[in-house]
């Protein structure tokens, strides 16, 4: 949205400074506009079909009351380093250009070869990250393996509830929900909704008692990104972590996690 934004304002300076006819001023828009309204219809479809909310994506601004315009939540999750070294590429060649008189020659394009090449190697991910030593998107795939949510998660707390809770049902939600399946293994303990939605999970759960397993917010590691803070029992029920929410029962902590026993409105002996 901040970029359709952007590029709309561009376009109307542009048009403003050069006086176009009305004709070419109004085709300039509808192409403009054309293919920006169909990407944000099918933004909100594709919330609405996937997370039953067409709104999803607006949760966590209007949750911590920043807006819907915030900086922090524009640089985070978002790999804008990997930016540059395109961007680079592109004043390498038109440099190199300039430099020989504007004349394209194989010697100004080996450069820009080469350093293509470079990118689809991945060779300079070690420029972009060296602490990680990957490239972001193999960073990306191994975060939920290597985190210390992840360790804790493993080392301390399915044990527990694997343990503790056999007999009933724990609810997860969002992305972590599928780590915590596979970490599981073959078990019907653990209930995975990518949106959570209790109502839905008390139905589906009927004669059993129900928990809730919520990952911390903040990693409080400034080695990794807080992306816990994206998964929607966080984004739905700010402080969740600490706090609980409506209808829960504090059951047990850890570091990094926390179990929540849900109220039930329904009886015991219903059937499953």
């Amino acid at each position: 949205f901040v970029l359709i934004v952007f590029v709309l304002a561009l376009c109307v300076v542009h048009l403003a400074l050069r006086r176009k006819r009305e004709s070419y001023v109004e085709g300039t828009l509808i192409a403009l506009l054309l293919p920006a309204a169909y990407l944000i219809a099918l933004w909100h479809s594709a919330n609405w079909l996937i997370m039953e909310d067409a709104l999803f994506f607006m949760r966590l601004p209007l949750a911590r009351e920043e807006g819907l315009l915030s900086l922090d939540l524009l640089l985070q999750g978002a790999e804008w380093e990997a930016c540059l070294i395109p961007l680079l590429i592109a004043v390498l060649g038109w440099g190199l250009c300039r430099l020989s008189g504007a004349k394209r020659t194989a010697w100004t394009g080996v450069p820009v070869l080469i350093a293509c090449g470079l990118l689809w190697l991945n060779g300079p991910d070690s420029l972009l990250a060296p602490h990680a030593g990957h490239s972001p998107a193999k960073r990306a795939s191994a975060f939920h393996s290597h985190d210390p949510t992840s360790a804790e998660l493993r080392e301390t707390v399915l044990p527990y509830v694997l343990e503790a809770h056999a007999e009933h049902r724990v609810l997860v939600s969002g992305y972590r929900g599928y780590e915590i399946r596979h970490l599981a293994g073959p078990t019907d303990i653990f209930v995975h909704r990518l949106s959570l939605y209790l109502d839905e999970a008390l139905e589906d759960t009927r004669g059993r008692e129900l928990y809730l397993l919520v990952p911390r917010a903040d990693m409080g590691d400034p080695q990794w990104e807080d992306i816990d803070q994206w998964e929607d029992a966080n984004i739905k029920y700010p402080g969740i972590y600490a706090e609980g929410a409506r209808g829960l029962l504090y059951e047990r902590a850890w570091k990094r996690w926390s179990l929540w026993k849900v109220v039930r409105t329904d009886t015991q002996d219903q059937p499953l």
